[in-house]
C-alpha cells in the first residue's frame, strides 16, 4: 500500500512539476498569439501591394567617423525620399532621390538591379527571393512564425518564470528566455561597434525578458541583454486601448557602450493596416537618424510601376563600385572627408 501511495505521489509530483516546467512556454505561446491577433489578423488577408513613399536623414559629427576630422565643426549629413511599391514575395521596386543622386533599386524573383541616374550606370546582383507570399497577411505571419518557432521550437533556448509585477498599472506576468555565452566573448565584444543586421536580428541570441500583460497577453516591456555582441536595450510599447494595436515604440540602451534612445510611432487605416510610420533615434556621440514613412496597401499589383530595366546606352558596374560613385554625390562632407586623407571606400550602405 505505500509503495503504491508512494508511486501516485511521484506521478503526480511529475505532471505538476512539468506543467510548472511549462508555464513559460506557454506564456510566450499565448503572447505570440494574442500579438497575431490583435496586430496582424485583420487588413492584410487579401492585400498584395505595399505603396510606399517617405523620407529619411541621417547627421553624425565629423569627430565620429574620424579622428582625423575633429577640426571640421561642422555636421555631416545627408538625406534622401523614396517612392515606390514592395511584395509581399519580395519583389519591389524603390525610386531614391537626395544628397546621394536620383537612383533606383528594382528586385526580381532572381536578381536585384541597383541604377545611378547620375552616373547612367547599373549593377546586377544575383539574388533570389526566398519567399513565395501572395498576401502580406502570410508574408507577416510567417515572420512572427519564424520567431515564434527559434524561442519554443529550437531548443537553443532556456525559460524561467519570474514574479508577477505591475507595470504600467497592468498586472504582468515575467518570462526570462536566455541562450549560454563564454565570459571571454563578453571582453572581447566591449569595443566592437555593431552592424545594422545584428542590431535588428538581436533576439538570435542573449538574454531576453518580456513582460506581458495578464489582462490580453500583449508584451508592455522588454528587456534585453547580449554580451557576446555587447547589446543592452529596453523596449517598451504602448497600445491603442481599443485594439490592441501598438501606437508607439520607445526604445533605450547601448551598444558597443555607446547610448543612444529613440522612439517609433505607428498609424492604422480605417481597415487596420500599418498607413504611417516615422521614427527618431539620437546617441551619445550626437548621430542621429529620422524616418518618415506613409503606406498604402492594395489588392491589385500594379506590374507597370513593378517593372524596371536600366536605359540601353547605361554602363554596368561592378555593385561597389557604382556604390562608391554615387557616394561621392554627397556634396561637401565627403570632400571635407577626402581632405583629411579618409578613404571612402570604407564607407558601406
Amino acid at each position: 500500500m505505500k509503495k503504491t501511495i508512494i508511486i501516485i505521489l511521484s506521478v503526480l509530483a511529475i505532471c505538476f512539476s512539468s506543467k510548472a516546467g511549462d508555464r513559460p512556454q506557454l506564456l510566450l505561446k499565448k503572447m505570440f498569439r494574442a500579438v497575431e491577433q490583435n496586430v496582424f489578423a485583420t487588413g492584410y488577408r487579401d492585400k498584395k501591394q505595399m505603396a510606399v513613399s517617405g523620407n529619411v536623414s541621417v547627421t553624425t559629427p565629423p569627430s565620429t567617423v574620424s579622428r582625423k576630422l575633429q577640426m571640421i565643426n561642422t555636421n555631416l549629413s545627408f538625406s534622401f525620399g523614396m517612392d515606390g511599391i514592395v511584395l509581399p514575395d519580395g519583389r519591389s521596386k524603390l525610386d531614391f532621390s537626395g544628397d546621394m543622386g536620383d537612383a533606383t533599386i528594382a528586385k526580381t524573383s532572381r536578381r536585384e538591379i541597383l541604377y545611378s541616374t547620375d552616373f547612367n550606370a547599373y549593377s546586377v546582383t544575383n539574388k533570389s527571393t526566398t519567399s513565395h507570399a501572395l498576401n502580406f497577411y502570410t508574408y507577416f505571419i510567417r515572420k512572427l512564425n519564424n520567431i515564434r518557432s527559434d524561442f519554443l521550437t529550437s531548443g537553443r533556448w532556456n525559460f524561467q518564470l519570474g514574479p508577477e509585477v505591475v507595470y504600467g498599472a497592468n498586472k504582468c506576468y515575467t518570462v526570462t528566455v536566455s541562450t549560454p555565452f563564454k565570459e571571454g566573448t563578453r571582453r572581447k565584444a566591449r569595443a566592437r561597434v555593431q552592424n545594422l543586421n545584428a542590431l535588428i536580428t538581436f533576439w538570435k541570441r542573449g538574454k531576453i525578458t518580456f513582460t506581458i500583460r495578464k489582462k490580453d497577453f500583449m508584451p508592455v516591456r522588454i528587456v534585453y541583454e547580449n554580451p557576446e555582441e555587447n547589446i543592452n536595450s529596453e523596449i517598451t510599447f504602448t497600445y491603442d486601448s481599443k485594439t490592441r494595436r501598438p501606437l508607439r515604440l520607445d526604445v533605450s540602451g547601448n551598444a558597443a557602450g555607446v547610448a543612444g534612445s529613440g522612439q517609433a510611432s505607428i498609424s492604422y487605416s480605417s481597415t487596420g493596416e500599418f498607413s504611417a510610420v516615422s521614427l527618431q533615434f539620437d546617441n551619445a556621440l550626437g548621430q542621429s537618424i529620422s524616418l518618415d514613412l506613409s503606406l498604402d496597401f492594395s489588392k491589385t499589383v500594379d506590374m507597370s510601376t513593378l517593372s524596371f530595366l536600366p536605359p540601353m546606352d547605361a554602363q554596368r558596374m561592378a555593385k561597389q563600385n557604382l556604390k562608391l560613385l554615387m557616394l561621392t554625390n554627397i556634396a561637401g562632407s565627403l570632400l571635407r572627408m577626402q581632405q583629411a586623407g579618409i578613404n571612402i571606400k570604407t564607407i558601406k550602405f
